[in-house]
């Protein structure tokens, strides 16, 4: 009996300072997985061909990012990015593009690159040359029938408009 007490005595003498250890080590732990930010581009896949037969369709064009060739066939878009080339039949609408985006019409929100074709209309926070009839961009070069920029480096067309260029418009040569 004296010895059970003598343990008790002994743990209740020792058990404060083991506690404030364990409460230390705690802090020292990193925090739980969960609570670190992941950013959204590495939680997207990525793939190096996919392809869109219209708008939206399949649904897998609004979560997969291309890092080579996207087809339209003959329509292809998305709420996502391209490093490459967009290729379509008949449109070419993803919202971010590095590359080239080749169509009868091409859309893009932020385009950094080349589109050709008949329409070509890019955000205004995109940097693009553009090769069609009508041409419409933030900033970059521009060769068509009529161009619309709020920055562009040159334009060439029979109607140029730019906001910030020699002069609000000019035909022929604009910059």
């Amino acid at each position: 009996m004296k010895k059970w007490l003598a343990v008790t005595a002994l743990l209740i003498v020792l058990a404060p300072s083991v506690v404030p250890a364990q409460e230390t080590a705690r802090e020292d732990l990193p925090p739980p997985v969960s609570t670190i930010k992941v950013s959204e581009a590495s939680r997207q896949h990525w793939k190096i061909l996919s392809w869109g037969i219209w708008f939206d369709v399949p649904r897998s064009v609004n979560r997969t990012n291309v890092d080579g060739l996207k087809l339209g066939l003959p329509i292809s878009s998305g709420r996502v990015r391209v490093h490459g080339l967009e290729l379509s039949a008949f449109c070419s609408a993803t919202d971010q593009v590095n590359g080239m985006q080749l169509a009868p019409v091409n859309l893009c929100k932020q385009m950094g690159g080349f589109q050709m074709a008949l329409v070509n209309v890019a955000g205004t926070r995109s940097f693009a040359f553009q090769l069609g009839l009508v041409n419409t961009t933030g900033s970059g070069s521009q060769i068509g029938l009529v161009n619309v920029s709020d920055r562009a480096g040159f334009q060439f067309g029979l109607l140029n408009f730019n906001s910030d260029g020699f002069l609000p418009f000019f035909p022929i040569i604009n910059f």
